[in-house]
């Protein structure tokens, strides 16, 4: 086997095996929740270090893609149980470099609100269509799309948002164009 295969082979390796493992995290958390209900165990916190977390998480991803993320996210608290919001931070912004082109963009911004925080994951990927944004939260219509260089996914990330964001009080939002991209919003309680 030649030097370039290897890498190939151990490229391929590496993308499988981080796939994997967001399965089986995201289907242990969503069936956790699902059996006997997670506490959800709200603080006070900066939504700009749990993003910084997670965009740290995903650089090397989507370097290899060219894919340039955006953070203007800004010193924001909000009430909410944070490792339930790393997970959907952490599974907005893994969707968002599976689905973005390489060479693209990705942008995160927060706004500030009287009561809420919104957060916003827009991307310039493939994008959805509104059969497809109708039917993301349902399980029995999960779909598995394929990422833009071949990456797999679950069809429960976005599931699991949904029950976390809800579970803390909070809203999620997808407007999605295809060929154009995806944003997906999420407003969380100050208090």
């Amino acid at each position: 086997m030649q030097e370039v295969e290897k890498r190939g082979c151990i490229k391929s390796l590496i993308t499988s095996s981080d796939n994997i493992v967001d399965l089986v995290n995201n289907l242990l958390t969503w069936s956790r929740l699902q059996i006997n209900g997670i506490q959800v165990n709200k603080k006070r916190f900066n939504i700009k270090e749990v993003i910084r977390k997670n965009i740290e998480l995903y650089k090397v991803m989507a370097h290899k893609k060219g894919i340039v993320i955006l953070d203007y996210s800004k010193d924001l608290y909000v009430n909410a149980d944070e490792d339930m919001i790393l997970t959907v931070i952490r599974n907005l912004i893994n969707n968002a470099v599976k689905f973005t082109r390489e060479e693209g963009q990705i942008k995160i911004e927060t706004f500030d609100y009287p009561d809420k925080v919104q957060i916003v994951v827009e991307d310039d990927g493939i994008g959805m269509n509104k059969e497809q944004i109708d039917n993301i939260y349902k399980l029995d219509l999960i779909s598995h799309r394929e990422g833009t260089c071949g990456e797999k996914g679950t069809g429960l990330g976005l599931i699991l948002c949904k029950d976390f964001v809800e579970k803390n009080k909070g809203n999620i939002f997808i407007e999605s164009q295809v060929n154009k991209g995806t944003k997906v919003i999420i407003e969380l309680p100050k208090e």
